[in-house]
């Protein structure tokens, strides 16, 4: 994961964005398997800003964002997926993901509301 961030690193400073972005998704795709949510959050995060801004890698910013959001879920804290759906209405293409990604976050927040009622009970 080191060496991917080091790679990204040198690619960002000679301005080869879209290799930068390749390591850094594997970076986002490692810390994400290592339950490290909030790194990968920030990365797929910063690659669809990046990626907004160019009209050849515009057209992949849903699926990073789709791969932050469910990081997000992973994470488990409603109030900071529902803040991120918010802010990932900055790509127009996102509105259908975001439909995908709402039940999830529904039904997540019903079963901690369950779980909640149980403990009480």
């Amino acid at each position: 994961m080191e060496f991917y961030h080091k790679a990204a690193d040198f690619f960002q400073n000679e301005d080869v964005t879209t290799s930068a972005n390749q390591c850094n998704q594997k970076v986002a795709e490692f810390a994400a398997q290592l339950e490290q949510y909030q790194t990968s959050i920030d990365i797929y995060e910063e690659i669809a800003r990046q990626s907004l801004k160019s009209n050849l890698l515009k057209y992949g910013v849903k699926g990073h964002l789709l791969n932050a959001g469910i990081c997000q879920l992973c994470k488990g804290d409603v109030v900071a997926i529902t803040n991120a759906l918010e802010r990932y209405q900055v790509d127009p293409t996102f509105s259908g993901t975001r439909e995908l990604l709402l039940p999830l976050m529904r039904k997540m927040l019903q079963s901690s509301l369950m779980l909640l009622r149980n403990l009480i009970a």
